[in-house]
């Protein structure tokens, strides 16, 4: 891991939301945090991780309530194809978020702590 205040990334790494199911469902930008080699930005640490927080908590509501609202298989369905050269053409687009827009890159689903974990790109 790449962050100094690891003890911030791993706590930010299990923020995650309950879904009407009792599963509960975490966000993560590109991969966990703990998994990072580089800030997927220029900011310095603690700027990335102030933004994330805030971002992580809005993203995690988001995407809950898209899944509560529309079913899991809605949110498989959002998710790239692993063939980079096609376009990828499921956008979720929100104003209140720093870059307006995401897209789901992979989707992982921890069977043993009922979690499922989205990784989004922007």
């Amino acid at each position: 891991m790449i962050f100094k205040d690891k003890t911030r990334a791993e706590a930010l790494d299990k923020m995650a939301t309950t879904l009407k199911n009792g599963w509960n469902l975490t966000v993560h930008f590109k991969e966990k945090l703990i998994n990072m080699y580089k800030l997927p930005s220029d900011d310095e640490e603690s700027k990335f991780l102030d933004e994330w927080e805030i971002e992580k908590k809005f993203y995690n509501a988001q995407f809950s309530m898209f899944v509560d609202d529309f079913g899991i298989s809605a949110l498989i369905a959002s998710a790239k194809n692993h063939d980079d050269s096609a376009p990828h053409e499921i956008w979720f687009i929100n104003d209140d978020t720093i870059d307006n827009l995401c897209f789901v890159h992979e989707i992982e689903f921890n069977m043993s702590n009922k979690l499922i974990e989205v990784l989004i790109s922007r």
